[in-house]
């Protein structure tokens, strides 16, 4: 079952590429359990691309029919409609607060698959979601975001040291107009403060420059 979160900050607009649209004021979560031969997989990453604390670093790229459709059985029609056939690997040992913004014309998934429960934060819209094996999450890329140790609100370098790294499978759903629906995305508001590549995000709080 889709759960979904709503945006507690003001609007903003999203930049790349010089078009404009607004941010989406809702997020999406489910829990979708792995199966083992994912788990063994994720356990592969997590040993040759989890050793850098702070930083999410790509694992690389999987196609896997059977991901795809079990992706698309948990999910709404609008979401499997709009969702892309390629996945992507992701790591990191905690993850200061940064955005996606790179990625233009999709909403972003992120499904946990191996490490310890931690919290993935939105400082700007107010989301917090608690993240173990089997949680996934889709939400727009621009926003600002980390991974934390549970209850945590800041990103502080030296409790990730050590930590165990955990594993994310990406995916991605293209932005149509039944998504934009779903996730509350209409047109830019004027005056909202705009997201991109080239707005700074302060790593350790999340806050925009």
């Amino acid at each position: 079952m889709i759960e979904w979160l709503l945006a507690e900050g003001a609007p903003a607009s999203c930049s790349v590429a010089g078009a404009t649209r607004a941010c989406a004021r809702r997020l999406a979560s489910f829990t979708l359990e792995p199966s083992i031969e994912l788990q063994i997989a994720a356990a592969r990453v997590a040993l040759h691309h989890g050793h850098a604390s702070g930083r999410v670093q790509a694992g690389g790229a999987l196609a896997d029919p059977s991901v795809f459709t079990a992706l698309r059985t948990v999910l709404p029609a609008e979401m499997a409609s709009a969702l892309q056939s390629t996945f992507e690997w992701y790591s990191c040992r905690g993850a200061h607060f940064h955005n996606d913004a790179h990625y233009a014309g999709v909403l972003f998934g992120a499904w946990c698959l191996a490490g310890p429960s931690m919290d993935i934060v939105f400082p700007r819209t107010g989301w917090c979601v608690a993240s173990r094996i089997g949680t996934a999450i889709v939400f727009d890329p621009f926003e600002p975001h980390g991974v934390l140790l549970p209850g945590s609100t800041t990103y502080e370098a030296e409790c990730y040291a050590d930590a165990a790294p955990s594993v994310f499978l990406a995916f991605e759903l293209r932005l149509t107009a039944a998504m934009r629906a779903a996730f509350g995305i209409g047109a830019p508001m004027p005056g909202a403060p705009v997201l991109s590549s080239e707005r700074a995000v302060h790593a350790e709080t999340g806050a925009l420059s």
